[in-house]
């Protein structure tokens, strides 16, 4: 700028030293000056103005951040809180949280032995089962022969009523994992996704009521994260240290919910989305392979939207 004044003192004086005498020439120098300088005050406003609105974003992005941090770690307690409200029944007494989750993933287990067992008598010969365990089923159904246990059978699986039974497993536990294990070796994986599936779907109509507001709780705080005003790996960190306060049976439990006819594509695509089953112990559900685990369970899930979706 300071260029342009000298310039135009030169053009108006003929030299530097030589100013020029007439008052017209000074009133036109006077309002080029006024010019730039209102001009410079201008966009010394802008920047001003720029400047405030470059920190108020970030003091915005910051308390958006702040409120969003404090919100994740009130529903944490409020998961610990829900996980603390699930109780399990032995006996007259009652025990809660992660012994509870135990128990019910226990049984998670155990109806898939029965299960798997109960579809093998259906499609084979009595001379193929144990006749101890035969006859022990037997009398839990109050049968008397082989052909009469089979209607029982039958009718108990399409009714999601198999009976467990703590004198079948006491004495018969091995020979129901050896039959499961045989049974599975041959299956495929969607008819693997059928059994657990089934496993799911009476898990759920058995003791939904103890541990449905659990999963439904969970949703919401993976839901919540999902929709955080965050980058990717922000998001991920936030999901994976709700990951990181699960037991070994509460990832069990969520495999079995997340299969269940109770669940949602919303709910799966979330559970995917932020790898929530990474850390499944592959020996925590009946018939899982370590090198197959992860793969297994992507299939299966895909089987299930696929299912919700039509």
């Amino acid at each position: 700028m300071f260029c342009y004044d000298v310039a135009f003192l030169i053009k108006f004086g003929g030299s530097i030293f030589d100013f020029s005498d007439y008052i017209t020439d000074w009133a036109s120098f006077g309002s080029y000056f006024g010019s730039i300088t209102g001009l410079l005050a201008f966009l010394g406003v802008l920047y001003t103005v720029k400047q405030s609105n470059e920190r108020a974003d970030k003091a915005e992005t910051e308390t958006v951040k702040r409120e969003e941090r404090d919100l994740f770690f009130k529903l944490l307690d409020l998961h610990q809180n829900k996980l603390n409200a699930i109780s399990f029944q032995i006996n007259d007494s009652l025990i809660y949280g992660v012994d509870a989750i135990k128990q019910y993933a226990e049984i998670s287990n155990k109806y898939i032995y029965l299960y798997t067992t109960y579809c093998e008598i259906l499609n084979n010969k009595v001379e193929t089962f144990d006749p101890f365990l035969i006859e022990k089923l037997k009398h839990i159904f109050s049968v008397y022969d082989f052909n009469e246990l089979r209607l029982q059978l039958s009718l108990a699986r399409v009714n999601q009523k198999l009976k467990l039974d703590r004198e079948v497993f006491k004495n018969f536990g091995s020979l129901l994992e050896m039959y499961t294990n045989k049974a599975f070796c041959s299956k495929e994986i969607q008819t693997k996704y059928f059994t657990y599936k089934y496993v799911a779907n009476m898990m759920y109509k058995e003791y939904g009521h103890q541990t449905g507001h659990y999963f439904r709780n969970l949703y919401y705080i993976l839901n919540t994260i999902d929709g955080f005003h965050l980058k990717k790996e922000d998001k991920e960190y936030y999901a994976h240290i709700l990951r990181a306060q699960f037991s070994r049976f509460e990832l069990s439990l969520l495999f079995f919910n997340s299969i269940s006819e109770k669940s949602s594509v919303e709910m799966i695509t979330l559970i995917q989305k932020y790898d929530m089953l990474n850390s499944l112990y592959y020996k925590d559900i009946v018939e899982f392979k370590e090198s197959t685990l992860q793969n297994d369970i992507y299939i299966m899930f895909e089987i299930r939207k696929k299912e919700r979706i039509q």
